[in-house]
């Protein structure tokens, strides 16, 4: 996918993480390899962690959508107290900042939040790219498979973003088979993946 990565070069670029809080940490092997590249990046993630803690510790933008500085400080250094909050673990790592999409809001909030904290990050300037990225492969699935893992959040998400004035927009399944022998059927999987490929939907190994 080098040709794909060298396309994102001079563009404004939204990485989200699909849903559940760490996908998100996935999109930073694509920041890695644009970071120097692309006119602009900005983070999103769809969280479960909590509206309170969320609302508590950043800048809230909607109302089910905050910005997660590096500088937060819910982390607790203590280990054993194991604070989730995903997005402040990697705001903290990377320096960047992270807009926040709580689990416990409807699709309508969800887009509500993006145009707000696009606004803030953009301004009047569109963004051009956005790349959803899933840890797994539930974005990918119909429903109809016979075992599925936790799709809900990666489904809700992916149905948000489509009213976006985004000209375009794609979904980065990275190590799309690690939810076998978490609900998903590998046979179902392979079957999936091979009918997007000849449908052309499948644009390479990871992106749709």
């Amino acid at each position: 996918m080098e040709s794909f990565m060298h396309g994102l070069a001079g563009k404004r670029v939204v990485l989200a993480g699909c849903g559940g809080g760490c996908d998100v940490l996935g999109t930073s092997t694509i920041y890695q390899q644009i970071k120097d590249t692309a006119r602009q990046v900005a983070f999103f993630s769809l969280s479960f962690t909590k509206d309170g803690l969320l609302s508590k510790t950043c800048q809230q933008v909607a109302r089910k959508c905050w910005r997660v500085e590096p500088s937060n400080t819910a982390i607790a250094e203590d280990p054993e107290e194991q604070v989730y909050f995903p997005e402040a673990r990697m705001a903290k790592a990377t320096g960047i900042h992270i807009y926040t999409l709580s689990h416990y809001a409807t699709i309508a909030q969800y887009t509500e939040g993006y145009r707000a904290a696009l606004k803030l990050e953009f301004g009047d300037e569109a963004c051009d790219v956005l790349i959803l990225c899933d840890g797994g492969c539930d974005v990918l699935l119909t429903g109809a498979e016979s075992g599925l893992a936790t799709p809900v959040e990666d489904m809700s998400h992916l149905k948000a973003v489509l009213p976006l004035k985004i000209s375009e927009k794609y979904v980065a399944a990275l190590g799309a088979n690690i939810d076998c022998g978490h609900g998903v059927i590998q046979a179902e999987l392979d079957k999936r993946l091979a009918d997007m490929e000849r449908s052309g939907t499948m644009l390479g190994p990871n992106f749709f």
